[in-house]
Order: structure tokens, then C-alpha cells, then sequence
């Protein structure tokens, strides 16, 4: 009799276990992408914050399993027109999450309320300019059930242009604040001098470029002056000109050349002359 009472105990006690584990892994949980704290670091990858959002419910239950992807359980990744950018998956101390074939980056909870995660887009600040979009699916197993919840991911990479001196020419000097002083010397008659220079972008380029004077002015009197002709990235220049760089990949690196000639001027009265050449760069969408 002893016996048969110990045997009914324990099996209501093992009977009731799923139950109760069942009721306890009931809770709700959410994903929240938190674009406003994106960081870019050294490696020029974009890092975004992810939050994963549980329930005292949910923090309960025995051995949950969450897995997580962008776009393709087989390659997580953000897309903008025809550019994608390849993108992993990191824990709260940057480390990379072991990825399960089929199924994404395993993510392991944290204790707390609070999961936190990173989605690392490689190489993002090296990418074309424009807005990637993404859909995040994170799908947690707690106890028999399977839930799976989505979140937006997208990623803003900024047009850039940088326009700078290129090599180290002696007869050009950086003045500060975008400024440089191009010193042709002692003039010479039919001669040619030239400064080269780099435009670096991410995107589409307009370049203005705009001549003072267009002539090479006296600067104790204004109103001797001699010509010269203004070639930039090898076509001439006449008091204003307009260049359109086209730009298809990811960063891109123009090499331009800018050249004065001078005609005769044997007959040129003696003194300093000058013109003021401007060069505005604009990045376009």
C-alpha cells in the first residue's frame, strides 16, 4: 500500500512539470531598433543597437532559444537600390554571434528584462550614399512554443566630397580653411604650370569652378593685366564652368589636373599679379 501511494505521487508530480513550464514561458516580449545611437567605429562599419524587450514571464522560462536575421537567414544584409551591404550580428561586448545554418545568429538572453545586440553593417561609411532598408526577424523558442516578431532596420550613409591638393607641389601652399596659394614664380613667356588635385566621394559630384578676374591683374594697378588660359581636368575654363563626376560604386577618387599658360609676355610691366580661382563641390543624392 505504501508503495502504490509513492508510485501515484510521483507521477502526478511528473505529470503536472509541463504544465507548469508551459504557463510560465506565456509572457510577451518585443524588439526595439534603436537607429537614433548608430555608431561608426575605426573599421568604418555602422554599428546599430538592438534592443530585446522580455516579460518576468518570459525571463522565467527554462532554456529559451532565440535566433536572428536581416533579410536571408543564409546572408544578413541591408539593400538601397542596387547596393547591399553585407551585415553581422554582435552580442552587448561586440562579439560575434555563432550563425546556424538555415536559421540565422543564435542569440543568447541575457538575465534581466533587457537583451542587447548589435547589427554590424560591414564597411558602411565606404558605401554608396543613400538610405538601406532591412527587415529584422527575431524568433524565439520558449518551451514547446515558437514565436517569431519582425523590426525595420534602416541605415542613412550621408553623401560626402572632399576636394584637396594631391602630391607635394612646391609651387602650391595650403592656406587654411580650403584655401591654397598657387605661386607661379617669376613668369615666364608660352609656359605651362600645373597643381593636381583629388576629389574624393561617395556620390554624384558637381564641381563649379570660377576665375576672379579671368586675366592675371597687376596688384599695384588693377588696370594692367596679363591673359592666361585656365584648363581644369583638361577642358578650358572661361570666367565659370560647371563639371559633372559621376559615381556608380562606393567611395570614389578623381585625379584632376589644373593648368595655367601663358602667352608672350616679354612686354609685361614688372610686379605681382593675381587671380582668385574658386572651386565649389557639391555631393548629390
Amino acid at each position: 500500500m505504501n508503495t502504490s501511494t509513492k508510485l501515484v505521487l510521483v507521477t502526478a508530480a511528473l505529470l503536472s512539470t509541463p504544465a507548469w513550464s508551459k504557463s510560465e514561458c506565456r509572457g510577451n516580449w518585443s524588439i526595439d531598433v534603436d537607429r537614433s545611437n548608430t555608431q561608426y567605429k575605426s573599421d568604418l562599419s555602422a554599428y546599430i543597437p538592438v534592443y530585446l524587450q522580455m516579460s518576468s514571464d518570459v525571463q522565467q522560462c527554462r532554456f529559451p532559444v532565440s535566433f536572428v536575421y536581416v533579410n536571408n537567414k543564409q546572408k544578413s544584409h541591408l539593400r538601397a537600390f542596387n547596393h547591399q551591404l553585407n551585415l553581422t550580428v554582435l552580442d552587448r561586448n561586440f562579439h560575434q554571434l555563432n550563425y546556424r545554418q538555415n536559421k540565422g545568429f543564435q542569440l543568447n538572453l541575457e538575465r534581466g528584462a533587457v537583451t542587447k545586440f548589435w547589427l554590424k553593417v560591414n564597411q558602411a561609411k565606404m558605401a554608396s550614399s543613400g538610405l538601406y532598408n532591412g527587415i529584422l526577424e527575431l524568433s524565439m523558442r520558449l518551451g514547446d512554443d515558437e514565436q517569431s516578431k519582425k523590426a525595420k532596420v534602416q541605415l542613412d550613409v550621408p553623401a560626402f566630397v572632399a576636394f584637396r591638393s594631391s602630391g607635394n607641389n612646391p609651387m602650391l601652399k595650403s592656406k587654411g580653411h580650403s584655401s591654397y596659394r598657387f605661386s607661379l614664380g617669376n613668369l615666364q613667356s608660352n609656359k605651362t604650370y600645373r597643381a593636381d588635385f583629388d576629389l574624393l566621394s561617395n556620390s554624384n559630384v558637381r564641381l563649379v569652378i570660377k576665375q576672379k578676374y579671368g586675366e592675371l591683374r597687376l596688384h599695384s594697378e588693377q588696370k594692367i593685366a596679363i591673359p592666361y588660359k585656365l584648363d581644369f581636368n583638361h577642358k578650358p575654363v572661361n570666367t565659370k564652368s560647371t563639371f559633372q563626376f559621376e559615381n556608380s560604386g562606393n567611395i570614389k577618387k578623381w585625379g584632376i589636373p589644373m593648368e595655367v599658360s601663358l602667352g608672350n609676355i616679354d612686354f609685361a610691366r614688372a610686379g605681382s599679379y593675381r587671380d582668385t580661382i574658386t572651386v565649389e563641390v557639391k555631393a548629390l543624392p
